[in-house]
């Protein structure tokens, strides 16, 4: 079932990422429009201190998530029972402690930014709405996403948010248009989530009828936590607090800073979650090959992987070189302040940074599913540490790009520490292959652009226009690559066609 599991959640989690998509490019321009830039950048601002916050969750998720692989395969429904009572204890307090937390920020946050919202009350309601979300996760439903997700049934969440974003876009556009204040329109949305939250917890439950919590003590203390938390807060170190230190650490015009940066980053996210869905979709069937020591199979299936994941990441990434300006010229044409948003060298810094990073997602899938979140401690500290220190020395001078330059630095390191890791551990001297692979596809990728974009160049000025372009920008790339990477693998191609065979035609599953 691992193929085909995986499959259904790579779609799945692409629908939801289109959807997330049409709301992150919809609502934020219309929050611009109707309420301003710093309003807008403070709604970015919060969003990212909640997502801070998560940090709570101290690694148990993934920690959870090794626990699992064994007695699912196994169909030891007592171990699974007792796992999933020690994840609710645990998310409960983890529950509180983000409550306890998110006081604080109500208390301090407003402060911090009253030059510019110098209603303290407001920022306090807009902190208190924008955490009830994650709050009601913490206590609900998140323990059921681990097991979900350790079953290789992501796709039962996707598909639930799925149908609460669309929900929640078409409910914001409404209140917009209404001409309701900010904090309606966010308000409008929690009764929303909360039914997602009562959708999943039904679903999970109708798919795992033996679910119990009646144990009388807990027994499982996930080892691999303390590590899994460090990882994480250096992940939301490098991806989750630039705009907290564009706040902090800007001269001037701070959320201003911010709201320019969102509005970059929801394109670059967009991006990050198209090509994170493939990870997210294969890492549990990882799980499985290296709890049964299968090191053979193993290293085929990664290798199959790696190579459709490259051509993806590159084919995405071709395009958003040639589409981001027109696109950013029609996302922010008639705001009063569209020409501080139209900056190249932003969307260069953008760009580069996100992918070097997104170079070792196929890797970093292997460490995520082996559980090497001790391993690989200090590797991930180093990225944020590094990340925290340039951008925090160049945000004071350079705005903007301080940050991402901070987060290239970063990102390069880790991304050549993944590789050479995971080729040690795991694919044993396969690395000249990944080498090749990216070499091959950068100089695919810079013909590609060269003819698409210097010679002819995208000229539009409306979105339709622009989708006619992104269509056949994203084609075009696609065959290119898709003819190199045959070219010069031909017999990984053909594996890779058997395999998708078998699970159409055949129904069998690898």
């Amino acid at each position: 079932m691992r193929t085909r599991n995986a499959y259904i959640n790579y779609i799945s989690a692409l629908l939801l990422q289109a959807v997330n998509g049409i709301y992150g490019l919809l609502i934020p321009k219309l929050f611009i429009y109707e309420y301003g830039s710093v309003i807008n950048g403070l709604v970015s601002s919060v969003m990212q201190l909640v997502s801070c916050l998560g940090i709570v969750e101290m690694g148990l998720g993934v920690a959870g998530m090794v626990e699992l692989y064994a007695p699912l395969a196994n169909g030891d429904k007592e171990e699974i029972n007792g796992i999933l009572y020690d994840l609710r204890r645990f998310y409960i307090k983890s529950g509180f402690c983000f409550l306890f937390l998110m006081i604080g920020i109500m208390i301090i946050y407003p402060y911090i930014i009253s030059d510019e919202v110098p209603d303290k009350a407001f920022v306090q309601k807009m902190v208190l709405i924008l955490s009830v979300n994650t709050l009601s996760d913490f206590f609900l439903i998140d323990k059921y996403r681990v097991l979900l997700m350790a079953d290789q049934k992501t796709y039962v969440i996707n598909f639930v948010q799925v149908a609460v974003k669309t929900a929640v876009t078409v409910i914001t556009y409404f209140m917009i248009s209404l001409k309701a204040d900010s904090l309606t329109v966010k308000a409008a949305a929690i009764p929303v989530f909360l039914f997602g939250s009562i959708a999943v917890t039904a679903i999970t439950h109708k798919e795992y009828p033996f679910l119990s919590f009646k144990q009388n003590e807990g027994k499982h203390a996930f080892t691999q936590r303390r590590a899994a938390f460090v990882h994480q807060i250096m992940g939301f170190i490098c991806l989750n607090t630039d705009m907290v230190l564009l706040t902090i650490f800007s001269s001037d015009s701070a959320l201003k800073n911010v709201s320019i940066y969102a509005v970059y980053d929801l394109v670059l996210y967009a991006v990050a979650s198209m090509i994170s869905a493939i990870t997210s979709s294969t890492t549990a069937g990882f799980g499985n090959l290296i709890v049964s020591n299968d090191e053979d199979r193993l290293r085929t299936a990664y290798s199959s992987y790696e190579y459709i994941a490259f051509i993806v990441i590159f084919t995405i990434y071709i395009s958003v070189v040639i589409l981001i300006r027109p696109f950013m010229n029609i996302y922010t044409k008639g705001l009063a302040d569209s020409e501080e948003y139209m900056n190249w060298n932003i969307a260069v810094l953008f760009i580069i940074s996100g992918f070097i990073r997104m170079l070792r997602f196929p890797a970093s899938s292997l460490i995520d599913a082996a559980g090497h979140y001790q391993k690989t401690l200090w590797r991930s500290v180093a990225e944020g540490v590094i990340n925290i220190a340039v951008s925090v020395i160049l945000i004071p001078r350079y705005g903007i790009a301080g940050t991402l330059i901070g987060s290239i630095a970063a990102f390069l390191y880790r991304t050549i520490d993944v590789l050479l890791y995971t080729d040690r551990m795991f694919l044993k001297k396969s690395l000249s292959k990944t080498v090749r692979r990216i070499f091959l596809n950068s100089v695919t990728a810079m013909i590609v652009i060269f003819f698409l974009f210097e010679k002819t160049g995208v000229i539009v000025d409306d979105f339709l226009k622009w989708m006619i372009n992104a269509v056949i920008t994203v084609t075009v790339s696609g065959i290119a690559l898709f003819i190199a990477n045959f070219i010069s693998e031909e017999q990984e191609m053909k594996e890779l066609y058997l395999r998708m065979r078998a699970l159409f035609i055949k129904g069998n599953n690898s």
